[in-house]
């Protein structure tokens, strides 16, 4: 049995220069790299921008507002940090990968976890599975979103924004 891949190979980081790159699609595009396809889809023809964008925003990035976008995708940073894929800095002050299962989670993070905590015992029950199914589809390759359950996504990522996180 062959698995599909969840792969894009796209020219995002350098317009004009001629270096694809493959990258993991995850089913929810982060805001910094929605914000790149936006702008870089702004510089086309209109007739091509909207081919360019349903061809690199997943159904989820396309139901979703950017404040949606954002209230989601920090829910999922706060999930990682407490499953311990917490992302470190190496030594030349670039970006690295969590150091196994159980990253020191960093005293910049406190503040943020407290405030998940208390926002997902708000949160209602179908929220919050909607949004537990997702953590792992982000974490994942292989993925399948639904309609229904991009739908109990958006709501989850209403429901965030109505508390405030």
């Amino acid at each position: 049995m062959s698995r599909a891949r969840n792969m894009q190979f796209d020219n995002i980081a350098t317009p004009g220069a001629p270096v694809w790159r493959g990258r993991r699609i995850s089913p929810l595009t982060s805001y910094s790299v929605r914000m790149e396809l936006v702008s870089q889809a702004a510089a086309l023809p209109e007739h091509e921008r909207r081919r360019y964008l349903n061809e690199r925003l997943t159904g989820l990035d396309k139901a979703l507002t950017d404040d949606e976008v954002g209230a989601v995708e920090h829910w999922l940073d706060c999930e990682e940090v407490l499953q311990g894929r917490a992302k470190t800095t190496d030594y030349d002050g670039g970006g690295g990968g969590g150091y196994g299962p159980a990253s020191p989670i960093s005293s910049d993070w406190m503040d943020a976890l407290e405030s998940h905590a208390r926002v997902k015992k708000m949160l209602p029950l179908r929220r919050r599975r909607a949004l537990a199914i997702l953590f792992p589809m982000t974490q994942d390759r292989d993925w399948m979103l639904t309609m229904p359950l991009i739908s109990e996504i958006k709501d989850a990522a209403a429901a965030l924004l109505a508390l405030d996180i």
